[in-house]
């Protein structure tokens, strides 16, 4: 038996090179209310670089915890994430994307209409504000619709391509 208890940092081991990297601990109320939307698994989605950022950070997102677009340093070792591989040729322009878009708020009344997304055509709050899935799918190219992706659809779409490619995850 491991002496490794869930939610400590070290419970499982995390992959190497570009990749997502979703969200899917009972987390917070918002975390609740973004996976019943959506009737998912899924909260939040992060993407993780091969490299460092300026160094320091590895991955980035829209984050309402922190309320932008931003590159951060996550534990993801924690058993709290699933993640999934990515194509590397995508990397180069997904750090462009977060680059151009870093320091943008938090879109928090278009995560607080999300449902609205799925019911509405065309509906979309702000083209100057993110919330996690929206900046992802754009980094990850998929322009036209990534303001109708929510994390676990976004982790879906990723891993239907990631399968259909046979990418693999490298630890």
């Amino acid at each position: 038996m491991s002496d490794k208890v869930y939610g400590q940092s070290g419970f499982v081991e995390v992959p190497k090179g570009f990749f997502m990297a979703s969200y899917k601990d009972s987390g917070q109320i918002g975390d609740k209310i973004i996976r019943l939307s959506e009737s998912g698994t899924y909260s939040h989605t992060e993407l993780v670089f091969s490299t460092l950022i300026r160094g320091v950070n590895n991955c980035a997102s829209a984050s309402w915890r922190d309320g932008k677009v931003r590159y951060n340093r996550i534990d993801f070792s924690t058993g709290k994430w699933d993640f999934t591989p990515l194509d590397p040729k995508l990397e180069t322009h997904a750090i462009a994307v977060f680059n151009r878009a870093e320091g943008l708020d938090y879109d928090y009344l278009g995560v607080s209409t999300f449902p609205l997304m799925y019911l509405v055509p065309g509906w979309r709050t702000s083209k100057h504000k993110f919330f996690c899935s929206e900046i992802c799918g754009e980094a990850l190219g998929l322009i036209g619709r990534n303001d109708r992706l929510g994390p676990s659809m976004l982790t879906d779409i990723m891993a239907s391509i990631a399968k259909q490619n046979n990418l693999k995850l490298t630890y």
